[in-house]
């Protein structure tokens, strides 16, 4: 696994990050680019907040039903 100086959601760089690769279809990647420009974010920054919007209410110990 690579390290190496990321950016946060909102753009500030976090040197603890590392960079993970994830296969997204073509379809799922055009929509987030779509979400990322609206909200002025990049698709990383974008994938960011909708991952961290979707676990928010989710104790961190469970698991899946």
């Amino acid at each position: 696994m690579q390290r190496h100086r990321a950016h946060s959601a909102s753009g500030a760089a976090r040197a603890d990050d590392d960079t993970r690769r994830i296969r997204l279809p073509s379809e799922l990647h055009d929509r987030l680019a779509a979400l990322a420009k609206r909200d002025r974010r990049s698709v990383n920054g974008e994938i960011v907040h909708l991952l961290e919007v979707a676990l928010a209410d989710r104790p961190e110990s469970a698991g899946s039903p």
